[in-house]
């Protein structure tokens, strides 16, 4: 098991320095000066060049990047260019938002993904099947951008139940979080009917069926714990995902998350928070995945065998 954990380690590891050294490429590539979005059009030359050499943009592309990865190092992320602000301030401040939301978008896409598969699993061909199905299959196609703005049109203009956006209450949790675990829930169903249906089709269960159990109990006992492996496998990469799918919903519902931070950044050209807000979902995204092969190992010894 240790070994099968280095291995992960060291992935991990290689993952996160190529998605550092992708990110300070293309962010430097893509159009657009900072010291013309924090001075405007119109500042005097002289000005530019000023605040560039003091935030120390001058400085060869090779360069900058190994005063990041030194700085890095030494576990500092540098300061915001238009605020001046420690990065490392600024993402603590929006981590818990961002975690709240992850959290809430995953119970929820639990609470309703698995039933609902089991539901579907349990009556396979019949319309209760094929209609949870297909409203899975409806909720993956429909991206968070779109649904996310049909939801405040629905619940929040014409009902009037709930806030459009912010984080004033503990309902305005809601939106997003549906918005953010709708797919996965989705996701989640799809596999878990998938999975049950391959496991009530084995002879253990049609042994245990036989002794005269009835199949709620087949179903209880038996199915939906020889399906876990693959439930908790595509739940965890899921979760990591539900990061970057946070990025979207946070900015279309104004929740102060790190998803919001990003956008803003990215609009103001503020290179080095947009590194410390990838580098965060990064890391996280890796983080999971990585707890999830471990579980996976842990519930299914021949995964670390093979490793």
């Amino acid at each position: 098991m240790s070994r099968y954990l280095l291995e992960r380690l060291a992935s991990g590891a290689a993952v996160m320095l190529g998605v550092l050294l992708l990110v300070f490429a293309l962010i430097h590539l893509v159009p657009g000066d900072p010291v013309e979005v924090m001075l405007g059009e119109h500042a005097r030359p002289a000005d530019r060049e000023a605040l560039r050499e003091s935030l120390g943009l001058d400085k060869p592309l090779l360069e900058q990047l190994s005063d990041y990865l030194a700085g890095l190092a030494a576990g500092d992320l540098g300061d915001s260019l238009r605020s001046r602000r420690p990065i490392s301030a600024m993402l603590a401040e929006r981590i818990p938002n961002t975690a709240y939301l992850a959290v809430a978008a995953f119970a929820m896409a639990i609470v309703i993904g698995v039933p609902a598969g089991l539901f579907a699993a349990t009556r396979p061909g019949t319309a209760a099947d094929i209609g949870a199905m297909s409203v899975a299959l409806a909720a993956v196609a429909i991206p968070n951008f779109v649904l996310g703005p049909l939801l405040v049109l629905v619940f929040s203009f014409a009902l009037g139940w709930l806030p459009v956006s912010g984080a004033q209450s503990a309902a305005s949790i809601v939106l997003p979080a549906l918005t953010l675990g709708t797919s996965l829930a989705a996701v989640l169903s799809r596999m878990t009917r998938s999975t049950v249906l391959e496991v009530l089709g084995q002879d253990f269960v049609r042994t245990a069926l036989a002794k005269g159990l009835s199949r709620s109990q087949v179903v209880r006992r038996h199915a939906l714990g020889n399906a876990l492996l693959p439930i908790v496998t595509v739940g965890g990469l899921q979760l990591g995902a539900l990061l970057a799918g946070a990025v979207i919903t946070e900015k279309v519902f104004e929740w102060p998350g790190i998803g919001l931070l990003l956008v803003d950044s990215i609009r103001n050209r503020d290179y080095p928070v947009v590194q410390g807000c990838v580098l965060l979902i990064a890391g996280t995204y890796v983080i999971v995945n990585t707890a999830t092969d471990l579980v996976y190992a842990w519930l299914d010894p021949r995964i670390r065998l093979r490793g």
